[in-house]
């Protein structure tokens, strides 16, 4: 019963052990040849999805996925079904009146859903474009048409948001008249 030869054997984990041929074959190994020995056969490391913060996917290995900041989500998994969780960002939703609404969303589904647009993962409120609160239509254009839609809208008590406050004062009266008049006649720098 002479003694056989041993060498590295790698297995599907990336972890290594000097079996025989025999030995190592019937563990599920991959002999690396008789001789060879763990310390010097780098044995290939599996890989598995890595979840980034800004809801990107890469397949890695654990420890590349740790040195590049990720979070590995085990050993064969892969990023089509990982479902990395998205960041959040800002949602900049149109509002007649009053200066762009924003909310948090949890990703630009979200936000689209909402009617809004999505500014980016990470983004804040502040990134919200401020808009021209004489745009009554919120087409994006201050004309003649916003005029004649809030005349009629004020006429008919109603208006893009169930109501024609436009000064967001909780009433409906003729203070909003003056202040939209106002604003469509002085409109403010972010409606030239």
């Amino acid at each position: 019963n002479c003694p056989q030869p041993t060498g590295a054997c790698c297995f599907t984990d990336g972890s290594c052990l000097e079996l025989t041929s025999a030995d190592c074959g019937n563990q599920g190994g991959s002999y690396q040849g008789d001789g060879t020995d763990c310390l010097v056969n780098n044995c290939p490391q599996p890989t598995g999805a890595c979840c980034f913060t800004d809801g990107s996917c890469l397949e890695l290995t654990s420890a590349d996925c740790g040195t590049q900041g990720g979070t590995y989500q085990g050993n064969g998994t892969d990023c089509l079904s990982a479902a990395c969780p998205q960041p959040d960002g800002a949602c900049c939703l149109p509002t007649a009146g009053v200066a762009a609404d924003c909310f948090i969303a949890t990703d630009a589904a979200d936000c689209a859903n909402q009617g809004g647009t999505f500014q980016g993962a990470g983004t804040t409120c502040s990134a919200c474009p401020v808009a021209c609160p004489c745009d009554w239509n919120l087409d994006g254009n201050l004309n003649d048409q916003d005029f004649f839609d809030w005349v009629n809208d004020f006429a008919s008590q109603s208006g893009p948001q169930g109501g024609f406050d436009y000064n967001n004062d909780g009433n409906q009266n003729d203070q909003d008249w003056f202040d939209y008049t106002n604003c469509f006649f002085n409109p403010p720098a972010e409606c030239q």
